[in-house]
């Protein structure tokens, strides 16, 4: 993640840059897909939910230490699909 340097994004800027990058699916049956790649196609449908990113802020205001793994979640999706964009 070295994209992010120094710098510490919150959890709102994260998501922005999370939707304007293109989310491209595994070529392969759902029943195969990992654990990371089952988690950004999840994010990939919430983010374009605005009811489902509301009860995700929800969620982290009740349970705090989901906000770091959904924030880890945010950095590694930007990572991986970015990459894919910039090709």
């Amino acid at each position: 993640m070295s994209m992010f340097g120094s710098k510490s994004y919150t959890m709102e800027q994260l998501l922005d840059i999370c939707k304007h990058i293109e989310f491209v699916p595994p070529d392969k049956p759902l029943d195969e897909w990992t654990k990371d790649e089952t988690y950004y196609a999840g994010l990939n449908i919430a983010l374009k939910q605005p009811i489902l990113l509301k009860c995700i802020f929800f969620i982290c205001s009740s349970f705090p230490p989901l906000k770091l793994f959904i924030k880890a979640t945010l950095k590694q999706y930007i990572s991986l699909y970015s990459q894919s964009t910039d090709t």
